[in-house]
């Protein structure tokens, strides 16, 4: 007999800190646009430049944020972890990514594009906040 894919489990956003307050239409709007990403130990998530098209939100595993130092070497300027938020600053500047992401871990992703999360912002004021 065969075995039934199992669902992933549903998306829980409004815990984090960055949505809360956000009104439960715009959270369910949120929700269904995110996509999951899944990155296997040391996939690059993305580099130094590339476009800030997304926000990540984890909800498995280890992402190490990186940069390069004058000298060329590669220096982690931070380790996120479960529930952290990431990636929106480029976004909303509008500029490439200021520091490269890769998981240290096998990681589970939540990525709102800069489309979806700005039709949230629009939609509702205390996103911004």
């Amino acid at each position: 007999m065969a075995e039934k894919p199992v669902a992933p489990e549903p998306l829980r956003l409004e815990g984090l800190a960055i949505f809360q307050n956000v009104a439960a239409h715009v959270m369910e709007q949120l929700t269904r646009r995110a996509q999951r990403r899944t990155l296997h130990k040391g996939e690059l998530l993305f580099n130094l430049g590339d476009p800030s098209d997304a926000v990540y939100v984890i909800i498995s595993g280890y992402i190490r944020i990186w940069t390069i130092s004058a000298a060329g070497v590669e220096v982690t300027l931070n380790v996120q972890s479960v529930g952290a938020v990431f990636g929106e600053i480029g976004m909303l500047d509008e500029r490439g990514r200021t520091a490269g992401a890769s998981a240290l871990a096998p990681t589970q992703l939540v990525c709102i594009s800069r489309k979806t999360f700005f039709a949230a912002l629009d939609a509702d004021s205390q996103l911004a906040r």
